[in-house]
Order: structure tokens, then sequence, then C-alpha cells
């Protein structure tokens, strides 16, 4: 299973929590740990590599509306 776990940039919020996640999801999947975009407009490399990734799972917590509208 691929999973995506978005987290807030250091030191902001659930960084270090979603970092534990992640960490722990990964001893029995795919995880890729993506930083959410805070309101920044996402450039077509970042919209593309999720899109790559074709995620089973997406986790998150108090996602931006950005990182929301392209995930």
């Amino acid at each position: 299973m691929v999973v995506i776990v978005f987290h807030q940039p250091f030191p902001m919020g659930n960084y270090k929590l979603n970092e534990i996640i992640a960490n722990h999801l990964s001893k029995d999947h795919e995880v890729y740990s993506l930083q959410q975009l805070n309101g920044a407009v996402p450039d077509s490399e970042y919209v593309t590599q999720i899109q790559n990734l074709s995620p089973d799972l997406v986790y998150f917590e108090m996602l931006d509306n950005e990182t929301f509208k392209n995930s």
C-alpha cells in the first residue's frame, strides 16, 4: 500500500506527530512524508509527484486549503 503523510513545516503544529505516524506506517507500507503547502500555490512538480505516487491512503491533520485542493 502506498501512503502519503502530509505534515506541517518544522516546527509548526503536527510536524513531529505526523513524522512518528509515518515511521510507524512505514514498517508495513511504502510511505512518503510530504510537507503541506501552508497556503502557497503548488508548482506542477509538487502535483505531478503526488499523482505519480497514486496513493492508496492519504493521512493528514490540519491540512491547509491549497494542499487539500491538490491532493
